[in-house]
C-alpha cells in the first residue's frame, strides 16, 4: 500500500484495510482480442521465464517476496516471467491454472476447466509508468489464449487505482465480483458478491454462468 499510494494516503487507509480487505475480482474473455494500446513501453524489454536461478533477481526487484514465498508458488506449478532492462530485472509476474494458495485471502483459488490466474505482477519502482505491466498483460492474455485458456481471471486490492486502469481500461476486463474478509481479533470472516464463490471445501472460484457482467 505505501509503495502504491505513498506515506500518507497509506497511513489513513491502512486501519480500514486490516479489519476488512476486499479484492475486486475481474475477468477476460480470451476468445476476444488484446487490446492493441497495450502493447507499447517506453524502453526496449526482454521477456523470459524465471527459474529458481533467479531467485536474487526476484528479491533485489522485490525485496518483500520471500525466497519461501517463490519456491512455494512454482511447487505449485506456477509459471514466473520477467521483464528485463538491460540486466535489470523490472517486472515479473506470476500466472497459474491449477490450484493454488492465495496469502492475501488465506484461502485456496480452484480455477474451473478453461481459467488461468494472474497470481501476482509486480513492477520495480524504477520502471513504473513506463508500460511495461501493460505489455505484460498482453503477452500474457496471447499466451494463455494460445494455450487454449478460455478466460484469465486477476483479483485487485480495491484502493489500488494503478492496477485497477491497467486492467479495466487498457485490458478490458469486466468486474465479476469480490471477494474478501474481516479480520476482527483472531476470527475471520470471508465474503463474496457477483459471480465469485467458495465451494464446499472453502476454495474460491469464479462461476461461469455469470462471466462478462457483474451478477446482483
Amino acid at each position: 500500500m505505501y509503495e502504491t499510494l505513498g506515506l500518507w494516503r497509506a497511513l489513513w487507509l491502512s486501519p480500514r484495510w486490516q479489519v476488512r480487505k476486499e479484492y475486486i475480482v475481474l475477468a477476460k474473455d480470451l476468445g476476444t482480442e488484446t487490446p492493441k494500446l497495450l502493447t507499447e513501453t517506453q524502453v526496449p524489454v526482454r521477456w523470459t521465464v524465471l527459474t529458481e536461478a533467479e531467485i536474487p533477481s526476484l528479491r533485489a526487484a522485490n525485496p518483500a517476496l520471500s525466497e519461501t514465498e517463490m519456491r512455494r508458488r512454482w511447487q505449485e506449478g506456477q509459471e514466473c516471467v520477467g521483464g528485463w532492462v538491460d540486466d535489470s530485472l523490472a517486472h515479473y509476474r506470476w500466472d497459474t491454472w491449477t490450484r493454488t494458495y492465495l496469502p492475501y485471502l488465506k484461502r485456496d483459488f480452484e480455477p474451473r476447466e478453461g481459467d488461468a490466474l494472474v497470481f501476482d505482477a509486480f513492477t520495480h519502482r524504477a520502471f513504473r509508468g513506463k508500460g511495461i505491466h501493460s505489455l505484460s498483460t498482453a503477452l500474457a492474455l496471447d499466451r494463455a489464449r494460445q494455450r487454449g485458456f478460455a478466460r484469465s481471471i486477476t483479483m485487485v486490492a480495491w484502493w489500488n487505482r494503478a492496477a485497477l486502469r491497467v486492467v479495466l481500461e487498457k485490458a478490458k476486463r469486466d468486474v465479476v465480483g469480490t471477494v474478501g474478509y474481516w479480520q476482527l481479533g483472531t476470527a475471520t470472516k470471508h465474503f463474496v458478491s457477483g459471480s465469485v464463490r467458495f465451494c464446499a471445501l472453502g476454495h474460491v472460484y469464479v462461476d461461469r454462468p455469470a462471466f462478462g457482467r457483474l451478477a446482483s
